[in-house]
Parts: structure tokens; C-alpha cells; sequence
């Protein structure tokens, strides 16, 4: 026990030390980043001077021509002169925004304002002619010369740049080396005392290990009676939705009955078919209605087709909407509509729906609507 408890100091001072050599490590190597990255995140290599260069060149090219009695239009020296101009401006604002950068740059940055403002006072703002055009090429040329010194000022600084990022590259390797020796080092070292602490308590975690397993297979066996009765259960349950499924079907198939013979379609003569509506309606159910009534109109052959709603509680607007499009529907199958049962409210509802009775005959009764169809039915064998 006296050595467990030994074993179990030693790795905790092994732990203490290898945390404070891996602290040591961060500090060093969050120096030596610091250190590198103010190095990387210089504009030296960013900003290209070069640009400014090249665009003197051009403009010192067009100003030769001009001088030479070429032809060279307004809008194109007015382009390359602005830009001569604008990037001469970022020279000069990226050298006051970064007196450090360009601390050595001053006296570059300087003969060019001064050959810019010489450039601006001899052009005038305008188009220079080819006496002009000569008085500007000793400004284009200093600009010309200016422009590359400081190109090369600024490429030297950017070597002397990748030189210190080198060196600080260069640091941080040695210090990952010895810091990864280090951590190798004391890796080794915890493992060893690590395995001469385990070895004394194998046996016992052996027998704990064989009692584990003892206590899994008594559980694996309740857990397999368990799966059974859940089996069982499962069974059960599945058989149970089977049947609510059946039990679900047949309802279904009840209500279509059911629906079917609360709106049924009667025929009263031969080739005269009467649907009763009663009860409260809804467009659903009336819809529904109508379809069944114009399918027996095409089976049955009927001319004359009879729409009774004496027995309507209500007639709201959709209600009598789907009422007028039935009787239209009948219409173009070939079939007579007769409405039936008309009240005063359904009659208004009617009218304000725009329903025109040319095509519709109405009747108060369904007797009369019988013995209208009776007759017509007479009158169509007579002229036949």
C-alpha cells in the first residue's frame, strides 16, 4: 500500500513537471510567433510600388509622343495622367501612414511631390502642346527615376524582411525540437513508473474484471427474458392495429354507404330522376351529391332530372352555388333540370347569386314537377 501510494506521488510530480515544460514551450513559442508575425504583416511585400513605376513610364511615353508631333487623344493623356497622379498619392499616404516602414523612403517620397508639383504647374490642367510636352519631360524623368529608387528601396527592405522571418523560422524549429525531446523524454519516464504502479493491482482488477463479467451474463439472461416479453408485447400491440385497421376500413367504407343513402337518387318514371335533399347542407356533401347524380343521369338514360330542397333547414351562399352549377351540369348532359322546394330566403339567395331561370324550370311542390315531367315525357313520344 506504502508503495501504491509512493507510485502515486511520483506520477503526480511527473505530471507537474511536464505541465510546466509544456507552459515553458507556449511562452516560447508565443514569443517567437509575436516576434515572426510583426515581421509577415509588414506592407513591404504587400503594397507594389512597381504599379507606380510602370504608369510613369506610360505617361512619359505619351508626353514623347505628344512632344514628337504625334497624335494622341485628350481623353487618353487625361486617363494616364490621373492615374500617374493617383498613384503617386498612395505613395505618399501609405509613407505618412507608416512613418516607421519609410522612415528611409522620406527623401524619395519628397522629389516626387516636388516633381509632381512641378509636372502640374507647367501642364496647366489641360492637354499640353508639343512645346508644352517638352518643358514636361525633365518631371516625367525625375518622377521615372524617382519611381524606380524607390522600387528598389522597397525590394531591399522586403529581402532584409524575409531574412528576420527566416531566422525567426529557424528559431521556432530548435524550440519544437527540444521541446518535443523533452516531452518524449518525460513521456517515457511516466510510462514506466505508470506500469510499475499498475502491476502490483493486476490480480485484483482481474478478479473485479471476472466478477463484471459475472454480474453482464446475469444481465445479458434478464435482458433476453426481458426482449422476450416484449416480443410478446410487440405481437400484441401489432395485432391489435391490424384489427383497428380492419375496424377503421369498414367504418369508412360505412360512411360512403351511409353518405350515399342520405342523399339518394330516386327514379320516379322512366327517364326521371329525383335527388331529395335534406337536412343542413354543406358544399362537401352537396358536391359529393351532385357528382353521384350527374353519374346516374349518363347510366340511367334520363331526361328529366329534379333537384328537391323542401326539406333544406338553411341555404347559405356556397350552398347555392354548387345548387345552380348541378343544374348546369345536368344541363350539358342533355337532361331537363326542374328545382324544387324553393322558400322565400333561398329564392333571394338566388337572385343575388345572378341565377337566370331560362334554362331552370322551379316549382313549388314535387307533384307538380312529376306531372310537368309526366307530360313532357308524353309530348316527346307524340312527336316522335
Amino acid at each position: 500500500m506504502r508503495t501504491r501510494r509512493t507510485a502515486q506521488i511520483a506520477i503526480l510530480v511527473v505530471l507537474a513537471l511536464v505541465l510546466a515544460g509544456g507552459i515553458g514551450f507556449s511562452v516560447r513559442t508565443s514569443s517567437a510567433l509575436t516576434s515572426g508575425f510583426r515581421f509577415l504583416t509588414q506592407d513591404i511585400g504587400i503594397w507594389p510600388p512597381s504599379q507606380q513605376e510602370r504608369e510613369v513610364l506610360r505617361l512619359h511615353d505619351l508626353v514623347g509622343q505628344i512632344a514628337l508631333g504625334g497624335t494622341v487623344t485628350a481623353e487618353a493623356y487625361s486617363l494616364q495622367r490621373d492615374l500617374v497622379f493617383s498613384r503617386i498619392a498612395i505613395t505618399r499616404d501609405t509613407a505618412r501612414d507608416n512613418p516607421t516602414l519609410f522612415e528611409e523612403d522620406k527623401r524619395l517620397v519628397n522629389e516626387l511631390e516636388q516633381a509632381l508639383a512641378t509636372y502640374r504647374a507647367i501642364e496647366g490642367g489641360a492637354m499640353p502642346d508639343a512645346a508644352t510636352a517638352r518643358r514636361l519631360g525633365p518631371a516625367l524623368t525625375t518622377m521615372a527615376s524617382t519611381s524606380h529608387q524607390f522600387l528598389n528601396s522597397r525590394r531591399d527592405a522586403e529581402n532584409k524582411n524575409n531574412l528576420q522571418t527566416i531566422a525567426v523560422i529557424q528559431q521556432l524549429q530548435a524550440v519544437q525540437i527540444g521541446a518535443l525531446m523533452l516531452l518524449c523524454v518525460a513521456g517515457g519516464f511516466l510510462l514506466w513508473v505508470t506500469r510499475r504502479a499498475l502491476s502490483t493491482d493486476l490480480a485484483a482488477a482481474y478478479a473485479e474484471a471476472r466478477q463484471r463479467a459475472a454480474d453482464l451474463e446475469l444481465s445479458l439472461e434478464r435482458l433476453a427474458a426481458a426482449n422476450g416479453e416484449l416480443e410478446q408485447q410487440n405481437t400484441a400491440v401489432r395485432q391489435a392495429l391490424v384489427d383497428l385497421e380492419a375496424t377503421m376500413h369498414a367504418r369508412a367504407e360505412l360512411e360512403v354507404t351511409v353518405q350515399q343513402l342520405s342523399f339518394p337518387v330516386i327514379p320516379v318514371l322512366e327517364g326521371v330522376l329525383v335527388l331529395p335533399l335534406i337536412g343542413s347542407l354543406d358544399h362537401a356533401r352537396l358536391s359529393d351529391a351532385g357528382q353521384r347524380f350527374c353519374e346516374t343521369i349518363v347510366r340511367e338514360r334520363a331526361t328529366v332530372a329534379i333537384l328537391d330542397i323542401t326539406g333544406v333547414l338553411s341555404l347559405d351562399r356556397d350552398v347555392a352555388r354548387e345548387l345552380v352549377r348541378i343544374a348546369q351540369a345536368t344541363t350539358l348532359l342533355g337532361c331537363h333540370p326542374m328545382l324544387v322546394g324553393i322558400t322565400p330566403a333561398a329564392a333571394e339567395e338566388l337572385v343575388q347569386l345572378g341565377f337566370q331561370s331560362e334554362n331552370l324550370t322551379t316549382h313549388s311542390t314535387l307533384q307538380q314537377a312529376v306531372a310537368l315531367a309526366s307530360r313532357m315525357r308524353t309530348w316527346r313520344r307524340t312527336t316522335s
